[in-house]
């Protein structure tokens, strides 16, 4: 059971267990991929019978029973991937023994997922923004605000982790609350999937989870391996582009028949093909050096204390540090200052000239504008 925490890598995961169950491949290594998402709906309108008190009664779990009781019935090893599964138990007794109860009869093997934390958060941010974009309650939130708001007992991180951010990290949590009810329990780094194999091969978070997490395993660890993955799943864009059209819109500098997506495409355009620039490079908004240094010095201590072994070799903390520097240049803890942005008048003339979404020109003959 890959119980998460989300956005490690769970998407890619799923989506290749899945192909490789259709195609027999799990199959033929005694393992067969189970999901509970059916009949139109996710894995967590699926699931969220178990969601809080509920999940106190086994009935409520019945959708999790039915679907692993056709896993058990195929003989063969199970594995199933949910990345907010570890946020659906709560800590008291009920919830446990549902879940014991519910998998009576397998040994059960617990899968926790690790990234580096301010990884892990700036691709938080990212997916706690799109969530509202485009909706009547969509108020944007910069990375510095939303990186003050995590710290502060009333935020949505508290209520998702029982704890402010800066205290522990997310992985930990889950590990710790599930190790009270199961003995088998590994931690899955997601970044020794980066490191070539030892015959020079290229390696991929699949094929990591092949290779060191399943048992028994090694036809499929070699497929994929050898195969590769086709493509990145999950993959967002930069939440720049969304801001701007945001603030472009408010500013009535294009016209209101158009949606939020078809702006955020031509402005990316415009900006990375035929200015040759990226998202980060407009006027930001960026946390302070001194809140810098604590997201590294945080981020640093829960790899150390969490793997020791990794932390301490060539791609543990050197590497962590390198990756952070690179975020830094990249002006990942910044976000577009789109009022400012949308006040270049280069910018304002593209949008307002531009015949896809641009408002139609005012007081001009039918010789030609401006």
């Amino acid at each position: 059971m890959n119980v998460g925490i989300p956005k490690t890598g769970s998407t890619t995961l799923q989506h290749y267990l899945e192909i490789d169950e259709k195609s027999g491949l799990l199959g033929r290594s005694n393992y067969t991929y189970f999901a509970c998402a059916k009949d139109g709906l996710a894995e967590q309108e699926s699931l969220g019978s178990i969601w809080g008190s509920a999940g106190k009664r086994f009935i409520s779990w019945k959708p999790f029973v039915d679907c692993l009781e056709k896993a058990r019935a195929s003989g063969k090893n199970a594995i199933y991937s949910y990345e907010i599964f570890g946020k659906l138990m709560h800590d008291d007794a009920e919830h446990w023994e549902n879940l014991k109860r519910a998998t009576e009869g397998f040994r059960v093997v617990i899968v926790v997922t690790y990234r580096r934390f301010f990884e892990w958060r700036l691709q938080i941010f990212r997916l706690f923004d799109r969530w509202s974009f485009g909706t009547p309650v969509f108020i944007p939130m910069t990375f510095p605000k939303f990186f003050e708001y995590c710290r502060h007992a009333g935020s949505i991180y508290k209520a998702d982790w029982g704890t402010v951010m800066g205290t522990i990290h997310p992985t930990e949590i889950t590990l710790n609350l599930f190790s009270k009810h199961f003995d088998d329990l590994i931690l899955f780094n997601i970044h020794e999937a980066s490191i070539e194999t030892a015959d020079g091969r290229k390696n991929n978070l699949v094929a990591e989870f092949y290779c060191n997490i399943l048992p028994n395993a090694k036809d499929l660890c070699e497929y994929r391996l050898n195969v590769g993955l086709d493509e990145n799943q999950n993959v967002g864009s930069s939440f720049n582009y969304a801001l701007f059209a945001h603030a472009a819109f408010n500013q009535g500098l294009v016209n209101r028949g158009n949606r939020n997506s078809r702006i955020v495409k031509l402005v990316r355009s415009h900006q990375e093909n035929e200015l040759g620039k990226q998202s980060y490079d407009f006027p930001m908004r960026c946390i302070t050096r001194k809140e810098m240094d604590w997201f590294l010095y945080k981020s640093l201590l829960y790899e150390k204390r969490l793997m020791p072994t990794w932390y301490a070799s060539s791609h543990g903390e050197t590497e962590h540090r390198a990756k952070f520097l690179e975020a830094t240049e990249k002006k990942k803890f910044c976000t577009i200052d789109a009022s400012k942005a949308i006040e270049d008048s280069d910018w304002q003339k593209f949008l307002y000239y531009n015949s896809e979404i641009g408002v139609e020109p005012k007081n001009e003959s039918s010789e030609g504008g401006q």
